[in-house]
Parts: C-alpha cells; structure tokens; sequence
C-alpha cells in the first residue's frame, strides 16, 4: 500500500484540527455556557439578602454559620481558620496538575452582605460546581469592621508561584481592574485637662439609627457624626456662647463609617433657646437630607435643668477650643485633581484622587484621639492627603501620628484580564461591551494590596460584578478555570 504523502498528512492534520476546532466550539456552545447551576445561584443570592433583611446577621459568626451551614448541605469540604476564614480546596484533576492554580477570594462582613449578596453566592458556587481543572481555592476572608483581620493573616501556602488570584465584590458598575487605591490609617492626639462645670444648663445630644458601610467615594453623600459635633463646637465657639463639653462618645465601627455621636453640652439658661433653634434647624436639615436613605435615622436632643442630673465636670476651655479648632480643619472627605497636578494615566482635572474620613473620637486618660483613615490612587496622592492632616494637627497644637500603611496594588496583570474578558465575550455571547478593564482602577482599596506581598509571582485582578450580570460572571469564572490547559482553550 502506497504511503501518503507529506502534503497529505499535511491535509490530514488540518481536517483534524479543524474538526476539533468545530467540535470545541460545539461542545463550548452546548456545554460550558451553563457550567453554572443559574437557579441555585440566584437561591443562594436571593437567601442572603433575605437573611440580611431579616436581621439574621447580627454577628460575624452568624454569616460564617449561615455559609457553612450551605456547605454542609451541599457536601462541601471546607476548613474555617483561627481568623474566621473559610475556606474551600479542590485538588487539580489528573491531567491538570500542572495547570496553574486558581484562587478565588471574596470579602465576608455580615454588616455588608445584603450589598455583597452577589459576590458571595458567585465564590460559594464556583467553591460548588464539578468542573475538571487545576487546584482550585476560595476563599471567604472574614473582615469584621473592614479591619482585614482575616487576609492579613491567611496562610502563604495557598498563594504559591503561578498562581492566578480573582478577587471578586459587588457594586453598581461591573469593570475588572488591575490597579486600587492605597490606604494608611493615622491618629491625632488633643491634649485633655478638666474643670469644674460653670453652667447651669445641659442639653444632651443623639444621633443613632445609622448604618455602617465601607468607606469609599461615596463619602460626601454621607452623614458625619464626627463632623456634626465639630460643627456643634464651632457654633457656640464663633458666636462667644459661654458653654462647656462635659463628655460625648462616637460609635466607631474599625474602618467603616462610624454609626453614632452623643454629647452633652454644658450651657447657662440665657443661652438655652438661642441654641435648641440652633439644633431644631441642624436636625431639620438632616432629616431632610439623609431621612430616606436611612429610616432609622434619630437625631434629637434632651434639656437638663435639674441641679442634680447636671454634669459636674467639663473639659477645659483650652480643650474645647482645640477639639473644636481641629473638627472644624480635618474633614471628611473626597480630594479632586487640580490644575498642574501631576495626573496619573486613567485620571484627568477634577477627578477624586482619594478621601479622608474621620472614623472615631475617642476620650481616655490625657488624650481625646481622632483616628483618621486615608486612601488614593498610589502613595504619592496618599501621602499629600496625610500631610494635610499632619498640617492640620500642628496648627491645632496637637500631636500627629502614623499608623498602618498599605501600598497601592498595580497588578501588572492586563494579560489575565484581557483573558477574563475573552471569556465573558464568548459566554455572554456578545461584543462584551458591558464589561471592561478599568483604566484607572479602583477608587477604593482592596486586598489586592495585601495579597499581592504575599508572593510576587502571581497575577492579581479585580472583578466587580453587579446584580444584573453576577450569574454571567460567575459563569466566566468557572468558563476560564475549567479551560485553562485545555487543547485549544480560551
């Protein structure tokens, strides 16, 4: 029998890969376009926000407790961690064990996961469904108060070289980024001494009924506690009314946005309907402006005439004007690009480049100590924003501290998006515009940051979804992971 030809093998090879390529494409049409179970993700998401709406989480543990009681009910093998971590490993498949591992990383609050339903139900079914791949590792970091206890403490050996890292949260827009802001939390110390009180009036204040939340851009549009004391301060300063701070206290919430302020003033009787219009109107305001967003919003204020129920002692006039000078110089807030910035890639004039928020107050022995917490868009920007603070502490004739620093996280992983947003292309089937790298990044921080020191050997994105396209992108996910090492893969 006569041989063929090269020019025949040649043909031959081609028909066969060309009849693979038709295959592949049949079989991905077919079958990896519904990897993942949509119903049970929608239950899952749907069960959390129900949970969350209900009040069920009203601890950490309670959202750690709801999460691996799914896991059980679905079979799952998981490990929970000295810092709350849960954690699910899947060994790669035969064939796969040299495919580079996946890491899939969620944040877990329980005060966030009605806003975190979506993100959350797409790392526990992507933990869920069988798919052949590389190992693969999710990870629901537990981060009470936004305070990172649980990714700065997760063990090395799950990020080990090659590995590819996916840090996944919710939000309004869905973009991946590869870049986010830096942060540093700093503190500013007022010198306390005490006195006796002199008035013979006190007006109590509360403001409660505020929920907590991540800090980010949206802070302008948010109610401060802080700042509203400062205020309070400054309008009896400025207009010379004899008055006196006897205590206040703030509900700080770590990282988050503080939720409470009270206060009691120290005020003579003369002055007394002078400064309730004062505090009729400021309440007026409020309500007016932030009464809608949140429905258990109180802001009110309580007359003290009785001798006996009066504070005996009050902070000195030297720490009410100093407490009063700084609240009225350090605010909360977002920070824009200026003309002859030097503006990085992705930003142009006018655009936030970070924010400072004021999230506690705190009184205990020779200090009252505001802490602070920074972030922007790279070091340079976060250092100005500090500096600012510094000034500001100085002028006040207080002392200035730093505390923790985390870097801005750029990933250098365009590469592994550009991937990711290939496979969203051909699982949403369309020209993918709902999806895109963002080209300045996040204007948050996230642990990306922290993880990216774990091992500089890896690749690192971000991928915000929404809840319009969660089950898409989870599906992506599952989509890349299986592919990856597969002959013609994405």
């Amino acid at each position: 029998m006569k041989k063929p030809s090269g020019k025949m093998i040649a043909v031959i090879v081609l028909v066969v890969v060309a009849a693979a390529a038709i295959a592949s494409v049949f079989v991905y049409r077919n079958g990896k376009l519904n990897l993942l179970n949509r119903p049970e993700y929608k239950r899952l998401a749907s069960g959390i926000e129900q949970a969350a709406a209900d009040g069920s989480f009203t601890s950490q543990q309670s959202l750690q407790d709801f999460l691996t009681a799914w896991a059980r009910g679905n079979d799952l093998e998981y490990t929970v961690d000295d810092y709350g971590n849960i954690i699910f490993t899947k060994q790669a498949a035969d064939r796969k064990k040299k495919v580079s591992p996946t890491v899939i990383c969620v944040n877990c609050n329980f005060e966030t996961a009605d806003s975190d339903a979506c993100a959350l139900a797409s790392a526990a079914m992507i933990a869920k469904t069988d798919i052949e791949s590389g190992r693969r590792t999710v990870i629901f970091f537990s981060n009470e108060k936004d305070m990172g206890e649980g990714y700065k403490n997760i063990s090395s050996s799950y990020f080990t070289d090659n590995t590819k890292v996916i840090y996944v949260d919710s939000g309004n827009a869905s973009y991946l980024s590869t870049h986010s802001y830096a942060q540093e939390t700093s503190y500013i110390d007022v010198p306390v001494s005490r006195e006796d009180a002199s008035c013979d009036t006190a007006v109590k204040i509360s403001i409660t009924g505020l929920d907590s939340g991540f800090v980010s851009s949206g802070i302008d549009n948010r109610p401060d506690v802080i700042g509203e004391l400062g205020y309070i301060l400054n309008m009896l300063k400025t207009k010379s009314v004899t008055s006196q701070l006897s205590d206040f206290s703030v509900g700080g919430n770590g990282n988050m946005y503080p939720v409470s302020m009270h206060a009691t003033i120290l005020i003579n009787s003369y002055s007394l309907s002078s400064f309730t219009s004062y505090l009729d109107k400021q309440i007026k305001e409020w309500n007016n402006m932030y009464g809608d967003k949140y429905s258990a919003l109180s802001f009110t204020y309580e007359i003290i005439e009785d001798e006996e129920d009066i504070p005996d002692r009050a902070y000195s006039d030297d720490t009410f004007d100093k407490l009063a000078n700084l609240l009225y110089t350090v605010k909360s807030g977002t920070y824009q690009f200026a003309s002859g910035d030097s503006i990085p890639d992705g930003y142009e004039e006018g655009d936030n480049y970070g924010l400072n928020c004021m999230v506690n107050l705190t009184a205990g022995g020779k200090v009252i100590r505001l802490r602070l917490l920074s972030r922007a868009c790279d070091n340079e920007y976060l250092n100005r924003i500090v500096i600012d603070s510094s000034a500001a502490a100085e002028l006040c004739d207080c002392t200035f501290s730093e505390g923790d620093i985390e870097n801005a996280f750029d990933g250098e992983s365009e590469a592994l998006a550009e991937t990711i947003i290939k496979t969203y292309k051909k699982v949403k089937d369309i020209g993918g515009d709902s999806l895109r790298i963002s080209s300045s990044g996040d204007s948050y921080f996230t642990p990306c940051s922290y993880l990216s020191q774990i091992n500089e050997n890896m690749k690192i994105i971000h991928i915000r979804e929404n809840n319009e396209n969660g089950a898409v992108l989870t599906n992506t996910l599952l989509c890349y992971i299986q592919t990856k090492g597969n002959f013609l893969s994405l």
